[in-house]
This record gives structure tokens, C-alpha cells and sequence, in this order.
């Protein structure tokens, strides 16, 4: 089972970076990929992939699904601080 709560979120691939090179090696366009998470505006995953918008963590399940990505990938990189505490908050105590 992945350790969400630790997995290791330094690394050097950003959202954007992950979004970009599955959309390309897909050919999957911005207009497809917005229509898939249903936002209404191509520009808010041009905002998502240049980090300018945090991508609302309820279109993660949906971002994985359209690139064909394991929840985590995308979960480890789309949380932000505030919400990588509340799933430290969620772990199990230490024993």
C-alpha cells in the first residue's frame, strides 16, 4: 500500500510538468483536458500546469483517470501544504 501521508513530495516534477508530458505522449489537447474535469475555460488548466491555480483536489480522481496516472501521482503533487497537514492529521499515532 503507498504511504500517501509520506510519500515523498520534493521531488523535481511539478503538477504541471506531469500534466504536460502525459498530455503530450497522449495527444490530449487543453480544450480535452478541461472538457474531462469539467471546467467550462481552457485557460484554467493552462493556470493549473503554470502553478498560477491549485488544482481543486475533488478533479484529482478525474486528472488521474483523463492521463491514465495512479491516484497518488497526482495527489502527492496537487496538495498543497494545508492539505498535506490534514492527512498527516488523519495517520495513524505513532505506537
Amino acid at each position: 500500500m503507498i504511504d500517501l501521508v509520506n510519500a515523498d513530495c520534493t521531488g523535481s516534477t511539478s503538477l504541471g510538468a506531469l500534466i504536460q508530458g502525459h498530455q503530450t505522449s497522449l495527444g490530449i489537447t487543453d480544450a480535452d483536458l478541461a472538457s474531462a474535469l469539467g471546467f467550462k475555460h481552457v485557460r484554467v488548466i493552462e493556470m493549473i500546469k503554470s502553478g498560477r491555480m491549485s488544482l481543486p483536489l475533488v478533479k484529482v480522481p478525474l486528472l488521474a483517470s483523463s492521463l491514465g496516472l495512479e491516484l497518488w501521482e497526482v495527489l502527492k503533487l496537487a496538495a498543497d501544504g494545508p492539505t498535506l497537514a490534514f492527512l498527516k492529521s488523519l495517520s495513524a499515532p505513532e505506537r
